[in-house]
């Protein structure tokens, strides 16, 4: 595990998406692929977490409502889904737009002081910001993003999901 303090040990490349006002990132490398223009499929009466489901590859996949968890207002603008790659479950998270690739030094990227994130930043699935020139971007962490019982949650509905 990390420490709480210091950098990263990694480079990488970076998918940078908006959500309402803010920049976020993902490691392209948790990346499936991206999905442009296909309409959220409303999944009635399903978790609070999952917005909807999206076909990918002959199947239906969840997708997330990231604007939720992480406290971001207003409904997502876009119709773009980012695929991300967990090792239990395949799910998609819906952002307003995906602006850029960008290559980072990831060891010049903080980890969050807990006085920001709070005692439990290692249940969070955003711990590091990368600095540019013009902004701040919050670097998410794929398998941080569901708690266990919603990965287990999403097991049980995967057929379910899968019939829809």
């Amino acid at each position: 595990m990390e420490p709480v303090t210091g950098r990263s040990r990694e480079k990488g490349r970076i998918v940078i998406f908006r959500l309402g006002q803010e920049q976020y990132g993902v490691e392209i490398l948790r990346v499936k692929e991206v999905i442009h223009s296909q309409e959220v499929r409303a999944f009635p009466d399903g978790p609070d977490f999952i917005q909807g489901t999206v076909r990918s590859r002959n199947r239906r996949i969840p997708v997330l409502d990231l604007k939720r968890r992480l406290g971001v207002g207003g409904g997502t603008e876009g119709k773009q889904v980012i695929m991300i790659f967990d090792t239990e479950i395949p799910f998609g998270v819906a952002v307003d737009e995906i602006s850029q690739i960008l290559n980072l030094d990831l060891r010049g990227c903080e980890f969050l002081p807990r006085e920001i994130m709070g005692e439990d930043r290692e249940e969070s699935c955003v711990g590091r910001v990368a600095k540019t020139e013009n902004e701040l971007i919050l670097i998410i962490t794929p398998e941080q993003i569901l708690t266990r019982a919603e990965k287990e949650i999403l097991k049980n509905l995967e057929k379910t999901i899968e019939r829809g």
